[in-house]
């Protein structure tokens, strides 16, 4: 495997659509990671942190955004070469006490 690149935005989501406050915005490179599967044969993943002091993208307003519990929409697009990049993907969630949930 090799390395990727990985667009990551964050923003605050709800119900309401009106003044979303963009926390984050990055493209970042990841390096597969080797694990084993159930076989015992070797697999590559990429994984970063998307909160926390190891995150790449973590900042002021994005940390206080999640310590508060807002409801938050990720977009995330990857690329091996910077220039054709995937279609973006959006999820949303939020933390309640350290734990990941599903949106209200």
């Amino acid at each position: 495997a090799v390395p990727i690149k990985l667009f990551i935005r964050v923003e605050q989501a709800g119900k309401v659509k009106i003044g979303k406050l963009h926390l984050a915005e990055k493209v970042i490179e990841l390096i597969p990671v080797d694990i084993a599967t159930e076989k015992n044969q070797r697999s590559s993943v990429y994984e970063f942190y998307l909160t926390g002091p190891l995150s790449p993208i973590s900042n002021f307003i994005f940390d206080e955004s999640v310590q508060s519990g807002d409801q938050l929409l990720v977009t995330l697009a990857v690329s091996s070469d910077g220039n054709i990049w995937s279609k973006g993907r959006q999820m949303e969630f939020r933390f309640e006490h350290g734990i990941l949930t599903k949106p209200e």
